[in-house]
């Protein structure tokens, strides 16, 4: 849902029940991702709308896919979230979550991730910039490398 500034809710929701249909259940309807600001200038369209109008077309749009979805399908849904309104609404109705991160500490993202809290059953997920010997260029700060990504377990390199 990345273009939903682009489109009505409606049709995002329609979007996603058909592709979720043709792959058999095997799509996963995204929302949000930092940047779309700079996207929407380059396509000559106005920024996006304030936040609260973004998450209330999130709610909308989600809310519709149930309705298309009906009892036989579940569409997942995923959220990449930051500031509280966001973690709420995808605490309610997101199946995956993950925090849009920058530059906060380990400590912060511990924090986030323990104090999200959820009814149900919520998937959290968490992008990985280094991987071996490179990092993902959209991910990494100037300063990363594989000897310094660090997830609580080994930052060295297995020899072989």
């Amino acid at each position: 849902m990345r273009a939903s500034p682009l489109r009505p809710a409606w049709l995002t929701a329609w979007e996603a029940h058909s592709l979720s249909l043709l792959t058999e259940g095997r799509f996963e309807m995204g929302t949000g991702r930092p940047g779309i600001e700079d996207e929407l200038r380059d396509k000559g369209v106005p920024a996006a709308p304030p936040r609260n109008e973004r998450l209330a077309q999130v709610r909308e749009t989600v809310r519709t896919l149930r309705e298309l979805d009906g009892p036989d399908l579940h569409t997942p849904v995923a959220m990449a979230v930051l500031g509280p309104k966001a973690r709420a609404l995808a605490a309610e109705i997101a199946d995956t979550v993950t925090f849009v991160l920058g530059d906060q500490p380990r400590g912060e993202v511990e924090r986030l991730t323990r104090e999200f809290r959820t009814v149900g059953d919520v998937e959290l997920a968490l992008a990985v910039p280094a991987i071996g010997d490179t990092v993902a260029p959209h991910m990494a700060r100037p300063d990363t490398g594989p000897g310094r990504a660090s997830c609580g377990g080994r930052t060295d390199r297995p020899s072989g």
